[in-house]
């Protein structure tokens, strides 16, 4: 069902509101590389407030509700111009982070005709990351793809996101500290572009967020969302 007018303001104020508060989050955390998981789980936060649709059933997969945001952020206005120059400075970090193995989901994640060849994982692990570095050149020099190399930039920094919150990336001496520098100097540029975005465009419908707020105070008891309405 379409959302009203009324609806579409609320949802959009909402998002902003929340991406602010986990903006505000990440850049308050101290400076310094021990500390870098910290403020990187905070920005992804701030963006999962920013793509995140609440669905009653929970049918969508979360990388197909990122790629339709990719796409509404590249073809919205105020956009483009902001993206193209914030990917530019972080690209030295983007590029090293699309040519890292152990961020790319092939590495941990086996295919299903994988079997038969020991090299088909390194052979699609090469191939990709190399289509994904040429679309981040491609979005940088003239804007062409720049949907594509963020779902891209995006499924390996959701990569560095599980090394996190599965306790594999934790800052001093972890294995996985490189890539967590790199991952948050990307989002501390992207984010608050999506941010912008957001807000600027006021009459567009960015949809509805999760976890909307139910009831008139804090834990009151109160019919489940997708039997009032609510959105």
């Amino acid at each position: 069902m379409t959302n009203s007018i009324q609806n579409i303001e609320e949802n959009r104020k909402r998002r902003v509101k929340r991406i602010n508060n986990w903006i505000e989050h990440a850049s308050s955390v101290p400076h310094g590389e021990n500390n870098e998981h910290i403020s990187f789980l905070f920005y992804w936060i701030a963006y999962e407030a920013a793509y995140q649709q609440y669905e009653p059933e929970d049918k969508t997969k979360e990388y197909i509700q990122r790629e339709k945001f990719h796409k509404n952020i590249a073809g919205s206005e105020y956009a483009v111009d902001d993206l193209q120059f914030e990917i530019e400075r972080c690209k030295k970090q983007a590029e090293k982070l699309l040519a890292l193995r152990q961020a790319n989901r092939c590495f941990w994640k086996k295919g299903e005709d994988w079997s038969k060849s020991p090299t088909a994982w390194k052979e699609y692990f090469v191939e990709s990351s190399e289509s994904a570095i040429s679309k981040l050149a491609g979005a940088i020099y003239d804007s062409r793809n720049i949907p594509e190399a963020l779902n891209s930039l995006f499924d390996n920094l959701s990569i560095v996101r599980h090394q996190i919150v599965h306790g594999g990336s934790s800052g001093n001496s972890s294995f996985g500290k490189h890539q967590v520098t790199w991952g948050n100097e990307i989002l501390k540029r992207i984010i608050p572009v999506f941010r912008g975005c957001i807000d600027q465009n006021r009459t567009k419908d960015w949809g509805n967020p999760p976890f909307p707020r139910v009831g008139v105070k804090a834990d009151e008891e109160c019919l489940p969302p997708w039997m009032t309405g609510e959105k």
